[in-house]
């Protein structure tokens, strides 16, 4: 089985990935983590990285390569990735959401490695900026690349609002409906 995970900035993807790969015992992969990877490579932070990947699409080649090989070769893992599903068709598509406001104030506090080499913004506000910017660049670069809207929930199989809960809350709903649904 894989599962790809995608979703709004904030929904907890990365740690829900990981708790989920742990909990399955499948391998977890983060294509976030390979683009930052790549950003540093060009000396940029990652909202300079991905402005520029709008107009490059090698940058985005080389990720859905990346994605698409691991697809290929492994089986039992959880792919990370804002279009994995995409490049791993044959996975589970889940796709988590949240509300802006809390989605911002989950990144502005989160203190993670991951987001060390981000952008540093003032306050709250500015992160919904941010996040807004990002999720424009994102619609921008893969409607342009790859004909496809990465928000049109028909692309999913499992949609979960984790606005009001808790990654290991998203963790058991999700091992629920895989359970369920006869996946598991």
């Amino acid at each position: 089985m894989i599962i790809s995970i995608t979703g709004d900035q904030g929904s907890g993807k990365s740690t829900v990935g990981k708790l989920l790969a742990k909990k399955l015992n499948f391998n977890y992969y983060y294509t976030g983590g390979y683009m930052r990877k790549m950003a540093e490579n060009y000396d940029m932070t990652f909202e300079e990285f991905a402005k520029y990947a709008i107009t490059h699409k090698e940058i985005d080649l080389e990720l859905d390569e990346w994605q698409s090989q691991i697809g290929k070769k492994e089986d039992n893992l959880i792919m990370d990735g804002h279009i994995a599903w995409h490049f791993i068709p044959s996975s589970i598509k889940v796709f988590l959401k949240c509300n802006e406001e809390i989605a911002a104030k989950r990144i502005f506090n989160d203190k993670s490695s991951n987001r060390k080499k981000e952008t540093k913004v003032a306050n709250i506000n500015e992160k919904k900026e941010q996040i807004r910017m990002r999720r424009g660049s994102e619609k921008i670069r893969y409607n342009r690349f790859y004909n496809i809207e990465i928000y049109d929930m028909d692309n999913y199989n499992i949609i979960i609002d984790t606005s009001n809960m808790s990654a290991d809350e998203t963790v058991e709903r999700i091992v629920k409906l895989l359970k369920n649904s006869k996946y598991l």
